[in-house]
C-alpha cells in the first residue's frame, strides 16, 4: 500500500502559489493551447472530409507534443526551475512511448467501463499517472503502468475525489467568462503534478533561503 499521502488543500495551495509565481508564462502557455484547439476547429469548418482527416492527424501529433511539454513544464516548476516555451516541442525522444502509454491507458479504461463501469473508474485512477512516469522517469509504457498501479495503491478513492475537485475548480474558472480558466487550468495542472510527486515519494524543492549556520571564530594560532 502506498505510504505517501496528500491532502486536497496542500495540493491546491501548491498549485495556486506556483501559478502566482509563474503567472505570465503559464497564461501564455494556456493561450497557446487554446489557440491550437481553436485553429483546428476553424480549419475543419472550411475543408472537406478527406482534408479534415489529414488535418486531424497533424493536430493529433501536435497535441501529443504539447501534452508532453505541459508535463515537463509543470515538473520544472515543481522543482523550482525556470520553464521555457521550448519544452512544448521537446517531446520527440519519448513521443512513441507517450503515445503507446496513452493508448494502453485508454484501452484499459474503455475495457473496464464495458465491465459494468466501476472497473473503468478504478482503472482510470489506478493508471492515471502513466504519462507522468513516462515523461518524468523515461519509463516504457508497461513499466509506467506497473509503477502507476503501485504508487496509487491505497490512494485511489482520494485521487478520484481529487479529480472531481479539480474539475469543479475549472468549472468555476469557466463561469468567470472563461477568463478564469487562464488561472484555474495551470493551478489544477500544478496541483496534479504535486500529487504525482507526493505519491512517488518526493517533496517539492524549497525556494526559501537556506538556514544560516552560526559563524565560528577560528581559534587563535599559536606561535
Amino acid at each position: 500500500m502506498s505510504t505517501q499521502k496528500f491532502t486536497f488543500s496542500e495540493a491546491v495551495n501548491f498549485g495556486w502559489n506556483k501559478t502566482k509565481d509563474n503567472l505570465g508564462f503559464l497564461i501564455a502557455v494556456i493561450i497557446i493551447l487554446m489557440a491550437v484547439s481553436g485553429l483546428q476547429s476553424l480549419i475543419n469548418q472550411n475543408v472537406d472530409l478527406s482534408a479534415s482527416m489529414l488535418i486531424g492527424l497533424v493536430f493529433w501529433v501536435i497535441n501529443i507534443f504539447i501534452g508532453i511539454g505541459v508535463i515537463k513544464i509543470t515538473l520544472k516548476i515543481y522543482d523550482g526551475q525556470k520553464p521555457e516555451f521550448d519544452l512544448l516541442w521537446s517531446g520527440g525522444p519519448i513521443f512513441l512511448n507517450y503515445f503507446l502509454g496513452s493508448l494502453l491507458y485508454s484501452l484499459i479504461v474503455i475495457g473496464g467501463t464495458l465491465l459494468l463501469i466501476i472497473p473503468g473508474i478504478i482503472w482510470s485512477v489506478k493508471y492515471s499517472l502513466v504519462t507522468y512516469l513516462i515523461v518524468d522517469k523515461g519509463m516504457s509504457p508497461v513499466e509506467a503502468l506497473h509503477k502507476s498501479g503501485e504508487i496509487t495503491n491505497g490512494s485511489k478513492w482520494r485521487l478520484f475525489w481529487f479529480g472531481i475537485v479539480l474539475g469543479l475548480i475549472n468549472i468555476v474558472g469557466a463561469l468567470i467568462f472563461f477568463v478564469g480558466l487562464l488561472f484555474t487550468i495551470p493551478l489544477t495542472m500544478l496541483a496534479m503534478t504535486y500529487v504525482y510527486r507526493k505519491l512517488l515519494g518526493q517533496t517539492p524543492a524549497t525556494t526559501s533561503a537556506p538556514t544560516s549556520t552560526p559563524v565560528q571564530t577560528p581559534p587563535e594560532s599559536s606561535v
